[in-house]
Parts: structure tokens; C-alpha cells; sequence
């Protein structure tokens, strides 16, 4: 154990080299890091969450920042926001490090998950600071803990998992319940046959179909939508066909009642907190849960789903019935083929970490491949729970497929591990006598090889990052980028007039609020207000610029990136903005305003 520890945390100290070079090498454009800090400064301040101040995401997020910046005293600067990511970051791959190892025992199995993981967080750079990164660090923390699901302390397995899948209902409701969903039909399935079990299975099985097409109804007629809807469908059918495959008895009344206080407490402290602080129920409510309702058909991103994800995810259905039954192909030959496609998906990791995309497509579908197997032995239970889980994680995807589409595809990535470790296993007690010499080499070659691939991207890192100039702004020194990117960001903080008291931007670009230091006229703070902000709301903006005469920053590439289909002249506060300020300075796609001079 003492040595699975030290293999597990050693690798995750290799990380930490190219992890650092990617957080502080990037800066996205559209500006959410700033978005996520002006929302925290605002709960650092003392202001009521929700009730007059605009939060798109749920208290667990602002509690864990507040309890970090009062306990550090960090100032909220890009500095902190990124050190911060990167423990998120490095927790994340730690903990399905440590799922690897629970469900294989093997240390090198585990530090592939590691590094794997590592590699499929790259999106956390481009977005530091927003609450997906707390997400994933829950969802890996989630499956640590049904990793643990097995024996007398199956129950302990279960508080964890049911606690952090609470916090993170709480940190973004969509994400929470792609975890507890799962969670809690594993655990119906893995229940006694009472007859309320025996009611709920047929249920829970419905509802976890249902589920995807349920919500994707807005987009099922496009190309991407239909791919994407028919490919999560999928390849929650191979995790429920695996599921009955196994047919055990696992959890009793106990683990119930541990894992539904868990969640209670998890979900309740957050909420408790937000309450005390003064803010009312209803704020609450429409913070959580009643502002995203309807929110696919105002913002979302095109998922990179097509043909060849119908085409991976029904042959994958295929393997799992083939594998399930054998009525199609005789045991001993359906095992071989399955064990054959584990193997393989050591080749699609390593095709996708070189960005062949069709090994990607591949990667994302393999959840299931987790509990097929036999003869599993107390790790079962375990599997079938981090089957069903992993399973639904790209339901995350939808409706915007940006980095929510890397974050959904990490833990079949995950799973790829598992299951080429499965393969060999497999095949090495198969074909024990044949492969003796094979089976030698295997351990080293792999270890050789995970090292060449973190040498590698320590490398490209390395030399990206170094490649860099300093964005030398305020709280933003250990950012580097490029010579003409942070030209020019810094050449439109130095654009913007002495007399500006405060700023403002269009679309949100709080980045510079931060980089001026010059505070936001308004607590109604959000990059894409255009099409995720009320009229009413926009109102009160408009009121607060009038009464603080605020400069303002514009960026019309990136207005045009937030639009879906609205039409920004039916926007009050760009209509505002249009008639009432006038250009001083322009910087590339940046324009500088100011207010036009009052009339008499």
C-alpha cells in the first residue's frame, strides 16, 4: 500500500512541471476566468449571493472560494485563480490515479491514469477558475469512493461518493445529477430484490434512456445533435447490459441510509451557508435551478459528433451483446474478442494523445468496457457503479460542447486505461505459455513508454510557455503568451482614459476590471448579457451606467461568438450602449468608449 501511495504521488509531482507551463500560458478571448473572479470578488465583498447579484452557479462554488481567499487572504488575481485551477487540476488526475489502482492493483496502471488524465485536463487552462474545475475534482472524488464500494466498508465507499456528489449538485445542478443519477440506480440495481426493487429496476432502466432524449429534444434534428444524442443512448445501454450481466446483491438498508445523509449533508452545508449570509429562498432557487431552464434554446455549442460515433458506439453495443450472451458466440471466443478490443484501446489512447481524432471517437465511448469482465471477485461492485457513472458523463456536452465535451470525455479515457489492462491481464491467462516472454517485456515497455510521452509533452509545454512574453499586468506576472497577444492586451489597458472610474464591457471582459483595477459600475456581471440576461436586468445595468458614466470596452468578434440567433437590436443595453458612447481608441477587435457629453 505504502508503495501504490508513493507511485501514485510521485506521478502526480511529474505533472505538476507541465501542468504549471499550460495554466499560465493561455488566455481565451472570450474571458470566463474573468467572469468567475468578478462573481467571487463580489461574495468576498460581503454582498448577498443571488438576491441583486447576478451568479450563474451554485453556492458550493462560492463557499470553497470564500473559505480558500479568507483562510490564504490571496487577493482574487489571476495569479491565485490559476495556482488554485492547477490544485483542482492535480487532484483530479490524483484521484483517477487512484480509481486506476483501486480497480486494477496494478501501480502502473495507475500512474497511466495519471498521466492520461493530466493530458485530457488541458482544457482547465483555457477557462481557469470557473466551477467545472471544482466539478471534476468532486466526480473524481466520487469515484475514489465507489472504487471503495466492496466488503465491510462498502458503506464508507458510499459517503464519500453520495457526499461529493451533493457538493457538487450544489456547484452545478446539471453535473450533480449526472453523478447522483447513476449513483442511485446502481445502487437500486445492486439492491436486494424487495418489492419496491423489483418496481424501481424497470423504472431506473427506462429513465436512464429516456434521459438523453429528454434533453437534447431542441437540437435531436441536427446532424450533431442526433449523433450525440444516439451515441450517449448507446453507450448507456452497453453499461446496462453489463450491469445485468453480473446480476448481484450488494447493498442493504444501511448503506442506503449512509449514502442519502451523505448527499443530504454534502448538498445541505452550502445551502445552509448561502441562507445564513441573507439570501432568500427564492433567490436561491432561481440561482440553482429555475435561470437554466430553457437554457439550450439561448446559448450552446455544436458538440464534434457525426458518423463515426453512430458508427464506434453501435459497434460497440454489438461487443457488449456478444460478450453478455452466448447465444451469439460461444463464451470462450466472445471473452477473446472483447479482450482483443480492450487491448486496442491502449492503441486509440495513444493515437488520440497525437491527435488522431477518429482514436478520440473511441476513447469516448469505452465506460462499459469497465465491468466487462468475469470473475471479478469483490471489485464488481465497484465496476458496475464506475460503469454507470462514467457512462453519463458526456451528457455534460450538452448544449455547450466547448470544454464541457473534454470534460465528459475524460473518464472513457479513464476507463481506456482500465480496460487495456484488463486486455493483457486477459490474454496473458489465456495464452500464459505462449506470450511468457511477451508478458515480461510488457511492464517495462510501458513504463518506458509513459515516460517518453510525459518527456515529451513536458517539452512542448516547456517551450510553449518559455516561447511567451510576460502579460506583465496587474495580479497577471506569471502569465506568459504571445508577443502579439499580450501587446495587445496591455495596449488597450493603456488605451482607456485616466477619468474612467469604472468599467464596463460588451460582451463581459472582466479580465481588464482586474488588470486596471478599476471596479465594475454594476453587481449584474456576465460575458454573454446579450443572450443570458433579462431585460429587466439589462435595465438595471443601463441605470448603473448612467449613474457612474463608466468607460466601456467592446469586442464585436466576440458579440458575434455569443449570439445564437438573437438579434442584438432587440437588446436594451446594447441599444443603450450604441446611442449613448463613442469610440476614442481602437485596439485590433477591442474599441475603446466613453460616454457621449450630456446635452443640455
Amino acid at each position: 500500500m505504502l508503495l501504490s501511495a508513493t507511485v501514485l504521488l510521485l506521478a502526480t509531482a511529474m505533472v505538476t512541471v507541465p501542468v504549471y507551463y499550460w495554466i499560465f500560458s493561455n488566455f481565451s478571448d472570450y474571458d470566463d476566468e474573468g467572469c468567475m473572479m468578478m462573481s467571487v470578488q463580489e461574495v468576498l465583498s460581503g454582498h448577498m449571493l443571488y438576491d441583486g447579484t447576478y451568479l450563474q452557479y451554485g453556492p458550493a462554488y462560492y463557499l470553497v472560494q470564500w473559505l480558500v481567499h479568507r483562510i490564504t487572504r490571496a487577493p482574487v488575481v489571476h495569479n491565485v485563480v490559476r495556482l488554485l485551477s492547477m490544485i483542482f487540476w492535480l487532484a483530479t488526475a490524483l484521484g483517477m490515479g487512484t480509481t486506476v489502482l483501486l480497480l486494477t492493483e496494478s501501480r502502473l496502471a495507475a500512474a497511466a491514469g495519471v498521466l492520461v488524465a493530466t493530458f485530457h485536463l488541458k482544457f482547465i487552462s483555457y477557462e481557469p477558475g470557473h466551477p467545472q474545475e471544482l466539478c471534476i475534482a468532486l466526480v473524481a472524488l466520487a469515484a475514489v469512493g465507489l472504487a471503495c464500494v466492496r466488503g465491510r466498508n462498502r458503506a464508507w465507499g458510499l459517503v464519500v461518493a453520495a457526499g461529493a456528489t451533493g457538493v457538487l449538485a450544489m456547484t452545478k445542478i446539471n453535473a450533480g445529477a449526472y453523478v447522483g443519477l447513476p449513483l442511485g440506480a446502481g445502487m437500486i440495481l445492486l439492491s436486494g430484490g424487495s418489492f419496491l426493487t423489483r418496481i424501481a429496476r424497470p423504472l431506473v432502466i427506462a429513465a436512464l434512456l429516456l434521459l438523453p432524449l429528454a434533453l437534447m429534444t431542441p437540437h435531436i434534428r441536427t446532424g450533431w445533435g442526433f449523433a450525440l444524442w444516439f451515441s450517449i443512448t448507446v453507450s448507456i445501454a452497453c453499461a446496462l447490459i453489463v450491469v445485468h450481466r453480473h446480476r448481484i446483491v450488494l447493498l442493504g438498508r444501511c448503506d442506503w441510509i449512509c449514502a442519502v445523509a451523505a448527499a443530504v449533508i454534502g448538498a445541505g452545508l452550502p445551502v445552509l451557508w448561502v441562507l445564513v449570509r441573507g439570501t432568500s429562498l427564492h433567490g436561491l432557487l432561481d440561482g440553482v435551478l429555475w435561470q437554466h431552464i430553457g437554457f439550450a434554446n439561448r446559448w450552446y455549442i455544436a458538440a464534434p459528433t457525426g458518423r463515426s460515433d453512430i458508427v464506434c458506439t453501435a459497434a460497440m453495443l454489438l461487443l457488449a451483446i456478444v460478450w453478455s450472451s452466448e447465444r451469439v458466440i460461444p463464451k470462450p471466443w466472445s471473452d477473446l474478442i472483447l479482450s482483443a478490443a480492450k487491448l486496442g484501446s491502449l492503441a486509440a489512447v495513444g493515437l488520440a494523445f497525437v491527435g488522431f481524432g477518429r482514436a478520440s471517437t473511441v476513447v469516448r465511448w469505452m465506460p462499459w468496457m469497465i465491468g466487462a469482465r468475469r470473475g471479478l471477485g469483490e471489485s464488481v461492485g465497484p465496476r458496475i457503479l464506475l460503469t454507470l457513472m462514467f457512462s453519463m458523463q458526456m451528457l455534460y456536452a450538452y448544449p455547450v460542447a466547448g470544454s464541457q465535451f473534454a470534460y465528459g470525455s475524460l473518464f472513457g479515457a479513464v476507463a481506456a486505461v482500465i480496460a487495456a489492462h484488463d486486455g493483457i491481464l486477459e490474454l496473458n491467462q489465456r495464452f500464459s505459455e505462449k506470450l511468457h516472454l511477451l508478458r515480461q517485456a510488457a511492464v517495462p515497455a510501458v513504463a518506458v513508454l509513459l515516460l517518453v510521452v510525459y518527456a515529451t509533452a513536458t517539452y512542448w509545454a516547456g517551450r510553449d510557455y518559455y516561447r511567451g512574453v510576460p502579460l506583465a499586468l496587474r495580479g497577471a506576472d506569471r502569465v506568459r503568451l504571445p508577443a502579439e497577444q499580450a501587446a495587445r492586451l496591455r495596449s488597450v489597458v493603456e488605451a482607456l482614459p485616466s477619468s474612467c472610474k469604472a468599467l464596463f464591457s460588451m460582451p463581459g471582459l472582466f479580465s481588464f476590471n482586474f488588470w486596471t483595477d478599476i471596479s465594475t459600475p454594476t453587481r449584474i456581471n456576465q460575458t454573454n448579457w446579450i443572450g443570458l440576461i433579462t431585460d429587466e436586468q439589462q435595465q438595471i445595468i443601463i441605470h448603473d451606467l448612467q449613474s457612474t458614466r463608466a468607460c466601456l470596452i467592446a469586442n464585436s468578434q466576440l458579440v458575434n461568438f455569443w449570439l445564437r440567433g438573437q438579434d442584438i437590436a432587440k437588446s436594451p443595453l446594447a441599444n443603450y450602449i450604441h446611442n449613448q458612447y463613442s469610440v476614442v481608441q481602437r485596439v485590433g477587435p477591442y474599441e475603446v468608449l466613453i460616454p457621449n457629453p450630456h446635452r443640455p
